[in-house]
């Protein structure tokens, strides 16, 4: 998924991931990832399913094959979230050969 907004190489990618912060977490789907943000999806195939997170928000999101992430909610949408990593270029780059190993990217 190409946006010229976006820095950095986005991985597109489905799996299971937890958002978590100020007592509240969620399940979700992970859309896409890159080593500055991710997308996150809340919806099912019964509907939209609600959360309570909001823009500017403080979150953990939550990878099993990458671990866990301090991030910013950047953008509410109806689906879900983007979310903006709070980790350093040396964290980026660990990251990104994290994506590479866990989903054979190239």
């Amino acid at each position: 998924m190409s946006d010229e907004r976006r820095a950095g190489e986005r991985f597109d990618m489905t799996e299971m991931i937890f958002v978590s912060g100020g007592g509240k977490a969620r399940a979700g789907l992970l859309i896409d990832l890159s080593p500055k943000g991710a997308q996150v999806d809340f919806s099912d195939p019964l509907g939209r399913t609600p959360h309570q997170f909001a823009e500017g928000e403080t979150v953990e999101l939550i990878v099993d094959s990458i671990g866990e992430m301090p991030a910013t909610v950047r953008r509410v949408t109806e689906k879900g979230l983007a979310l903006e990593f709070q980790i350093d270029d040396q964290q980026q780059e660990m990251m990104v050969a994290e994506i590479e190993a866990a989903f054979g990217a190239e």
